[in-house]
């Protein structure tokens, strides 16, 4: 009878300090499990990360198939109000992708444009290589997804929209510039 009193104590004592460590992040002491959960993490992040690009316009005109081939490149980021992305005469790092949030593109101070939530900029010095003639502002805290230069070249054979999407966005965002500079500078 102690026996089998003892043995359920043990079995019981057991349940509950697996069940603690558990909770406490004690079930990634198996590989198995670890991978597991990590896998589970990176499904939820896709399936959030896939949600918040479906509301930017560009995306919407990208096969799901090749959406996957660029969702691994592109990185979340933050800006806080008043902070400047890009001054004018620099590369801009990449193509940004606003999630939430309004950028002000600049030129000699004066504002050329405002850009808000589903749409992008940085565009034209990622595709034509050459500085930015704007300064992007964050006008408000903005949410973008960055895709960067060195990972545009990788991607733009996998998912040739993107670049097709990219230069439409391109052209009409170097009219508006030359419209502005035309109609504030030359007289």
């Amino acid at each position: 009878l102690a026996l089998i009193i003892g043995c359920s104590v043990g079995g019981v004592f057991f349940f509950l300090l697996n069940e603690i460590l558990n909770a406490k992040g004690g079930y990634l002491r198996k590989v198995s499990t670890t991978i597991t959960h990590f896998n589970r993490l990176n499904r939820r992040k896709y399936k959030r990360l896939l949600r918040k690009l479906s509301r930017i316009e560009i995306f919407n005109s990208i096969p799901k198939d090749q959406i996957q081939n660029l969702i691994r490149y592109l990185e979340i980021l933050t800006f806080k109000p008043g902070e400047i992305i890009f001054s004018t005469g620099e590369m801009a790092a990449g193509m940004y992708f606003i999630d939430q949030g309004e950028v002000e593109l600049q030129i000699s101070g004066k504002t050329v444009k405002l850009i808000n939530a589903g749409n992008l900029f940085g565009e034209i010095s990622l595709l034509y290589h050459v500085p930015s003639k704007v300064t992007a502002i964050a006008k408000t805290k903005v949410i973008a997804f960055e895709l960067m230069n060195e990972d545009f070249d990788k991607i733009r054979e996998k998912v040739p929209e993107i670049e097709k999407l990219a230069v439409q966005f391109a052209e009409k965002q170097m009219d508006e510039e030359s419209h502005f500079i035309a109609k504030n500078y030359i007289e």
